[in-house]
């Protein structure tokens, strides 16, 4: 048995040599300054130390990097944090509270699914706008953002589960060959500028300024704030930012407060000493809300401005959450629905 155990082996992919298990115990501890010999805790090392460095660079940002990053600490300053825009089905009132708030703020993130894409969307609908007519509307809505906010705020997305089904569709599309002149992650589009011909003309679309596009599910903010939009989507109130917290944790990531996208309710609790929020959505009911199924409840709506202390940390009690009301309903036909016999 023990002569068998021996011949398991390891593909170090870097070097593209192979390993038996002694070996690679012996490497590691000797990299990682540990004493292990049992084959599933060097594997664990392994992993944990490979997700830090393959992490690292992508999901912590800075959010003031105009003016000496190095030395830049986020204290006493604020942060705008929305979700869920799904634009064209955005609130009509979202840009009035982006400007509410405008000279107070260094920076706007938005946490996914800023962009519905209905050109993929697997709801019916007559009349839908092409995949080209949605990005040019959507480019314009954000210019128009940008326009508002005074130059140094920073406007920062990450993707939503809306972006990435977008992005698999186009990536598929490339496979065959299709398609490379687009960029599967359509959101940095706003970032890099594009340029789209129509009838032998090509309209450009400049770079919008200041603006940072994240093309992963979550960022962490100064080591601070982690904002993300998870796949994942539990019934049971505050239960997606608790696993959420869970997670981070586990994975060793450094933070204080999170803030969960994706399931368009709002709740907020403490975890493991960790500010646990979940983020209401900024989109309007939707048709396929109003269809007989009683196990659907009505979304939450709210934005929140994130208060830095003088060290940099999140104050709690200076913090707000905006909550607001609902201002559509579910249908904007005008049908009456009431009869008499």
């Amino acid at each position: 048995m023990q002569e068998r155990n021996e011949q398991k082996i390891f593909i170090i992919e870097t070097k593209k040599i192979i390993y038996n298990n002694r070996e690679v115990a012996n490497l590691t501890n000797k990299k990682f300054n540990i004493d292990y010999w049992d084959s599933e805790r060097v594997r664990d090392v392994m992993r944990k130390n490979r997700k830090k460095e393959i992490h690292k660079s992508v999901n912590n940002i800075k959010i003031n990097q105009i003016e000496k990053p190095q030395n830049f600490i986020l204290n006493n300053k604020k942060i705008m944090v929305t979700a869920d825009w799904h634009f064209p089905y955005h609130r009509k009132d979202l840009i009035a509270n982006i400007a509410r708030h405008k000279d107070e703020i260094i920076a706007l993130v938005i946490g996914g699914d800023a962009f519905n894409n209905d050109s993929l969307s697997r709801f019916l609908g007559i009349g839908k706008q092409t995949f080209e007519e949605e990005i040019i509307e959507f480019y314009k809505f954000i210019k128009e953002i940008r326009d508002i906010l005074p130059h140094h705020v920073k406007m920062v997305f990450i993707r939503g589960n809306h972006e990435l089904r977008l992005f698999k569709a186009i990536a598929a599309m490339q496979e065959k060959g299709l398609q490379k002149f687009i960029n599967p992650e359509v959101l940095s589009m706003l970032q890099d500028g594009f340029g789209i011909y129509d009838n032998g003309k090509k309209i450009e679309y400049l770079p919008i300024d200041n603006l940072v596009y994240i093309p992963h599910w979550f960022c962490n903010i100064n080591q601070e704030l982690i904002i993300c939009h998870p796949e994942e989507n539990s019934k049971i109130n505050v239960k997606t930012a608790v696993e959420a917290v869970k997670y981070f944790l586990k994975r060793e990531e450094s933070f204080s407060t999170l803030v969960c996208a994706h399931t368009h309710k709002y709740g907020n609790t403490i975890e493991n000493n960790k500010w646990a929020i979940q983020i209401g959505s900024s989109c309007r009911p939707q048709k396929y809300s109003d269809t007989g199924k009683f196990g659907y409840t009505p979304q939450d709506y709210n934005y929140i401005i994130f208060q830095f202390d003088e060290n940099g940390k999140i104050d709690r009690n200076e913090s707000k959450i905006y909550m607001l009301d609902e201002l559509y309903p579910i249908t904007e036909e005008n049908i009456n629905y009431n009869i008499e016999i």
